[in-house]
C-alpha cells in the first residue's frame, strides 16, 4: 500500500496497517463506553422527571411510597442494566486483545525451537502468547502490564463462568483468601487478595449483592490498557516502520 509523505511515495507495511486498525477499533470501543454512559444518563433523567411529575401535590408519605415503587426502575437504571452491558465489554475487551495478540504473533512468524529434552509447556490464551512474544526478548512489554492482564482473565472467568456472582464461604478455601462482611457476618472468596486488592482498587465489587459489576470508569481503564499495551508491542517489535521509497511500481 503506497502514501504520499513529505513528497514522496511510501510503502505503509502490513503490520503498520494493522497496528492502526487496533487503534482504530480500540477507539470505537471508547466511543460506545460514551455513548452508553449518556444513553444510561439520559434514561436516569427522563426517570426523574416522571417521578417528579407524579410526586407533584404528594404529602412526604405518599411521595416515599412512590419512591419504593420505581425502586426497581433506578435499580435497573442505576446498576443491573449497566451491570450486564459493561460486563459483556470486559469479556469481549479480553477476547480482542487475545486474539489480536495471536494475530501479532502469526504476523511476525514468531517461532520458538523446543528440543527434544525440552518440556513442552501447556500454556494458552494470553499466557500462550505472551511466551511467543518474551521468545524476542524480556523488555518487549512491560511486566506489570502482564500481570493485569492475568488479574483480568480471572476477572473474565468469573463473569463467564458464575454470572457476576463471587461465592461466599464460612472457611477460606484456600490459605489466602480474603475476608469480607456481609450481613453482618464474616466470609471468605475464593479467591486471592491480589486478585480482591485489584476489584477493589477499581470499585468493581457490588458489597451489597456481593457481585462483580464493572463500571465505566474501569472499561475505560481497559481501552487505555489496549492502547498502550498494542502501541508499545507493534513500537518495540519495530512493525509500525514506514518503508520510504524513491518509485512505486
Amino acid at each position: 500500500m503506497a502514501a504520499i509523505k513529505d513528497g514522496k511515495p511510501v510503502v505503509i507495511s502490513k503490520h503498520k496497517r494493522v497496528h492502526e486498525d487496533l487503534m482504530f477499533e480500540l477507539t470505537q470501543m471508547r466511543g460506545f463506553l460514551n455513548l452508553l454512559q449518556s444513553s444510561f444518563k439520559l434514561q436516569k433523567e427522563s426517570l426523574d422527571k416522571e417521578v417528579e411529575k407524579q410526586a407533584q401535590g404528594l404529602n412526604q408519605e405518599n411521595v416515599e411510597d412512590l419512591l419504593v415503587n420505581y425502586s426497581d426502575k433506578y435499580r435497573e437504571v442505576e446498576s443491573q442494566f449497566p451491570r450486564f452491558v459493561l460486563s459483556n465489554f470486559v469479556i469481549a475487551w479480553y477476547s480482542f486483545v487475545e486474539s489480536n495478540l495471536f494475530h501479532l504473533c502469526e504476523l511476525s512468524e514468531i517461532r520458538i525451537v523446543i528440543s527434544i529434552y525440552d518440556k513442552v509447556p501447556s500454556d494458552k490464551g494470553v499466557t500462550k502468547a505472551r511466551r511467543f512474544i518474551e521468545s524476542k526478548g524480556n523488555n518487549v512489554i512491560d511486566k506489570s502490564i502482564w500481570s493485569e492482564l492475568a488479574l483480568i482473565n480471572e476477572i473474565r472467568n468469573m463473569l463467564v463462568h458464575e454470572g457476576n456472582r463471587v461465592w461466599l464461604h464460612f472457611e477460606a478455601p484456600r490459605k489466602e483468601s480474603p475476608p469480607i462482611k456481609h450481613a453482618g457476618k464474616t466470609y471468605y472468596l475464593n479467591i486471592t487478595k491480589e486478585l480482591m486488592s485489584y476489584i477493589l482498587a477499581w470499585k468493581i465489587l457490588d458489597e451489597d449483592e456481593v457481585a462483580l459489576a464493572p463500571n465505566f470508569n474501569y472499561c475505560n481503564h481497559l481501552v487505555d490498557l489496549g492502547i498502550k499495551l498494542f502501541s508499545d508491542l507493534y513500537s518495540n517489535l519495530g512493525l509500525t516502520d514506514e518503508h520510504r521509497v524513491e518509485e512505486v511500481k
